[in-house]
Order: structure tokens, then C-alpha cells, then sequence
């Protein structure tokens, strides 16, 4: 719970500002070298910095799924 929210935020706290308001992080995910600067800046794996990708997506996924089921109501 707390300890990996804490986990994301040193993370993104890595993240340029540029990264951070892209609304499109989930390109990201296939960009090696990028990965690998966060996850030197960050102090985490790469695969910690994948996982918070992955994680961002599946919210981006849930939440225009929310966002559509609301239209049609």
C-alpha cells in the first residue's frame, strides 16, 4: 500500500516535467534508454519503473472505461 505508493512517487520524482504532463506515458513503456535514466535518477530497477508505467496505463484504460459507460448513461 504506502510503501509503494512511496515506491512510485521517488520515481516519479525522476521524471522530467516534459514526461510527467505527457498524457501519453504509456508510449513510453518501449523506450529502453528512458527507462533505464529514471531508473538511475530514481534509485529503482527498471523493472520498478516499467511496473509504475504499466500501472499508469491499466488507470488510463479504467478510466476512459468509466468516462464512456457516463456518456451512455
Amino acid at each position: 500500500g504506502q510503501l509503494r505508493i512511496k515506491k512510485f512517487l521517488v520515481i516519479m520524482d525522476a521524471f522530467t516535467n516534459k514526461e510527467l504532463d505527457n498524457k501519453d506515458l504509456a508510449k513510453m513503456e518501449h523506450l529502453d534508454s528512458r527507462i533505464k535514466r529514471i531508473a538511475r535518477g530514481s534509485g529503482r530497477t527498471t523493472n520498478e519503473v516499467s511496473e509504475l508505467i504499466s500501472e499508469f496505463k491499466k488507470f488510463q484504460v479504467t478510466k476512459h472505461a468509466s468516462n464512456r459507460a457516463l456518456i451512455k448513461c
